[in-house]
């Protein structure tokens, strides 16, 4: 990640987009990694997640490209304080809004798989 120094970084959430096509191993795009833009699944996985404490094992909640923009909604509440500012410059691209909902960003980051679309996995699983 791009936050990251020598120290590892633990994300409460994080998006990714993974592709594959005609049999192809799938590739990730991350908006936020120094690996190569899209990276193959496997060097992605490799180099993202390192053995770790049970505690902070990666969970994953793997969602159809349509499902996730048709139910998907941020308003970015999330990346403000409590005092309405951002933490960190935002992205400069416009929230991706679904149009019946403000914001659901946590709902997806649930990992006890109900509410919105997608099946939940750990490393393993993928």
């Amino acid at each position: 990640q791009k936050a990251a120094t020598d120290e590892p970084v633990l994300w409460d959430y994080h998006v990714v987009c993974a592709c594959s096509q005609d049999g192809e191993e799938p590739v990730v795009y991350d908006l936020d990694s120094t690996l190569p833009f899209p990276c193959p699944l496997s060097q992605f996985l490799e180099a993202a997640f390192r053995p770790c404490s049970p505690r902070f094992a990666a969970c994953f909640r793997v969602v159809e490209g349509r499902d996730y923009l048709r139910t998907f909604s941020s308003d970015r509440s999330h990346m403000k304080s409590a005092f309405g500012s951002f933490r960190a410059p935002p992205p400069r691209y416009d929230c991706l809004r679904n149009g019946a909902e403000q914001n659901n960003v946590m709902a997806f980051a649930d990992m006890s798989g109900h509410g919105v679309p997608g099946t939940i996995v750990d490393l393993a699983g993928l």
